[in-house]
């Protein structure tokens, strides 16, 4: 993928002395979900913590639907969701 060469080229430029595998290790990813600051995350604890906070929003709106076509949560899907239906 190009986005990746690009990351890669780039860095070891600026970064010549970097440990490439371990640095730019994919995926890449932040977040400041899991603590008061913005930094690199696993990709597991970030998808425990997404679970997490999406089975409470299901108990918190109960009455809700999930449209099936555009899944978004939302409890006036007829005027949220032009593909709705029952």
């Amino acid at each position: 993928m190009w986005t990746n060469e690009s990351i890669d080229s780039i860095a070891m430029k600026h970064f010549p002395n970097i440990n490439r595998e371990a640095t730019l290790k994919r995926p890449i990813l932040y977040s400041n979900w899991l603590s008061k600051h913005y930094m690199p995350v696993e990709q597991e604890k970030l998808r425990d913590y997404v679970q997490a906070r999406l089975k409470v929003l299901m108990l918190l709106l109960p009455a809700c639907i999930v449209c099936q076509y555009c899944s978004v949560f939302c409890r006036s899907c007829k005027v949220n969701c032009i593909s709705w239906s029952n």
